[in-house]
């Protein structure tokens, strides 16, 4: 049975509008306390921050890249309608625990000011691993603290995947142009180009992002993913969460599988000026293979771990309002159910010669080239866009 999951990320504000800081956080502990269900708290092993509490039954409330950034992440469901039953349980006893002091939630794809390295000092959340990305892959994260996201998630078959995939690549530049501006800046999908942004200085990691391309299997998949550059693996505990070794920029995944050196680190020292402990140690095995699927951020990436085998789709912004969650389910269940007319469309119409140039105009203000606009009637004509 197919099931469906998400990550809804929301932006949660004082009642100045403004984004609430990690100081506010950590107050809003006994608030949330009060109105959650069983529970478990969740902490980061390398710095002991508190992070958010897992929900028995339910999923996860957490922090992604900030303390203003909320990350609810629901457990498989069987249907759409119970997948959105539980994200709107989850929106309802944030609402409900951060409601007491005043706060609200904003539902918007970017917020449009402080981006600046002064205010996300004052947010960021207290995580390890944001000390690596800062310091040793020159990445800006600053510029991505605070974009929100929707991230549906379908399982699929390993056999299925390259033609579920490869409708959603295809579709990818119609869906930013559809779904995308919910935000208040000039940019049609600013979070899409906060990405960009974070990275650009980093040349390791140009290829992390967009679609990388038509898919030919599962294998040719795995093979696309040794071909990036590693990046971080959990040595304990679970990716948000665990103990943590990264590698520096030259070492590529498939050097991972056969056998290379990485930094395990020891201790946090100083998170705001980035001071680690660390030291070498040689990494070898194929059972990494399963921590690489999050190594990249394409607008679709497989995840295989644990038994499952999904798709997530990455390039969505969070939405205007909780009402578009389940519409949006439907159009990625039906782009699945038409992923093979769709595929034939695309090669009909030339999507895949023009695919990122498309994807950036879309990002850039909404626009699409001619073939995209063909691609985005015929998407009209079988029903796949009727609910946006």
């Amino acid at each position: 049975m197919t099931k469906f999951g998400a990550e809804l990320e929301l932006i949660v504000v004082n009642e100045n509008g403004i984004p609430i800081t990690w100081k506010d956080w950590l107050e809003l502990i006994p608030d949330f306390e009060k109105v959650l269900p069983q529970f478990k708290p969740n902490t980061d092993i390398l710095t002991g921050a508190f992070l958010g509490y897992e929900i028995e039954g339910l999923g996860v409330i957490g922090l992604d890249s900030s303390a203003s950034l909320f990350e609810l992440a629901i457990e498989p469901a069987d249907t759409i309608r119970e997948a959105v039953a539980k994200i709107k349980e989850l929106v309802t006893l944030v609402e409900v625990a951060i409601k007491s002091r005043n706060f609200s939630i904003l539902w918007v794809s970017q917020y449009p000011r402080l981006i600046n390295f002064e205010e996300y000092l004052k947010r960021y959340t207290r995580r390890g691993l944001y000390a690596v990305i800062r310091r040793f892959w020159n990445w800006k994260h600053h510029e991505l603290y605070l974009s929100a996201s929707f991230q549906p998630a379908i399982d699929v078959s390993p056999d299925e995947l390259a033609e579920k995939i490869n409708a959603i690549f295809a579709t990818s530049p119609v869906l930013i142009s559809t779904l995308g501006g919910n935000s208040p800046l000039a940019t049609h999908e600013y979070r899409l180009l906060a990405w960009e942004k974070m990275i650009r200085n980093n040349p390791f990691d140009s290829d992390m992002l967009g679609i990388p391309g038509k898919v030919q299997s599962s294998k040719h998949y795995i093979e696309m993913l040794k071909n990036t550059r590693a990046k971080i693996l959990t040595t304990k505990g679970t990716y948000k969460y665990g103990q943590l070794l990264f590698f520096d920029n030259n070492v590529k995944a498939r050097d991972v599988i056969e056998g290379t050196h990485g930094f395990i680190i020891e201790k946090v020292e100083d998170l705001d000026r980035d001071q680690l402990k660390y030291r070498k140690v040689f990494v070898k095995g194929h059972e990494y293979l399963s921590q690489m699927d999050w190594w990249v951020f394409w607008d679709a990436r497989w995840r295989f771990f644990d038994n499952k085998s999904f798709i997530e789709i990455r390039h969505i912004g969070t939405p205007p309002g909780i009402e578009y969650i389940e519409k949006i389910y439907v159009v990625f269940s039906r782009i699945f159910e038409e992923a093979q007319n769709i595929n034939r469309k695309a090669e009909e119409l030339g999507i895949w010669k023009n695919i990122n140039a498309a994807r950036k105009m879309a990002i850039k203000n909404g626009n699409l080239p001619e073939n995209h606009w063909r691609l985005k009637e015929f998407l009209k004509e079988k029903g796949v866009l009727n609910e946006i």
